[in-house]
């Protein structure tokens, strides 16, 4: 029998009917590529609403990890939670990450390409010229292992993002490089 992931954002979104969920990802403008190859000449036409972007950051979720993606369905639980926190929390921008990288390789983008700024829980004005990954999974000692094709597509990504918006290896932060 296949794991079912039976966090928060997975378990409320398997309580929506179908509709919301198209009806979110029409509103929200989710899309996805199968593999960094389908991604990448898709980037320069990325549109990031006129703001310049200095760094990217790669975050994980820690849940889910790869032992409870169950694809699409986990991709709108994430995008529904966010969604959720920002309008719990009172924020202006989305809480969220520009893309999710799933363990088959697979890339997200939740909002409307890489235009909105969007919160961070730390520090309101981080993502002003940021752009942030979310890698799916539990990268601590002992648990879900950084390789195949997520690796490949979530180097991939930042390569190319690096290379399209001229953001220097510098510029390269994890999510605990920033205060929480």
């Amino acid at each position: 029998m296949a794991a079912v992931c039976v966090c928060y954002p997975c378990v409320k979104i398997l309580l929506f009917p179908t509709f919301v969920t198209v009806l979110r990802r029409t509103l929200y403008g989710m899309r996805s590529w199968d593999s960094i190859e389908d991604f990448l000449p898709d980037l320069p036409g990325l549109n990031t609403g006129g703001r310049e972007l200095d760094y990217v950051v790669m975050h994980h979720t820690w849940d889910p990890d790869h032992a409870t993606w169950v694809g699409d369905t986990t991709a709108d639980g994430i995008l529904a939670y966010w969604l959720e926190q920002t309008k719990t929390l009172g924020y202006v921008h989305p809480l969220g990450a520009h893309f999710i990288v799933s363990p088959s390789g697979k890339i997200y983008a939740p909002f409307e390409d890489v235009s909105p700024q969007l919160s961070s829980n730390t520090d309101q004005h981080a993502n002003e010229v940021g752009i942030s990954i979310e890698v799916v999974g539990d990268f601590d000692t002992g648990h879900d292992t950084f390789e195949g094709d997520q690796a490949h597509a979530a180097l991939g990504l930042f390569g190319g993002l690096m290379v399209q918006y001229n953001i220097g290896v510098d510029n390269f932060y994890f999510h605990r490089s920033f205060p929480a």
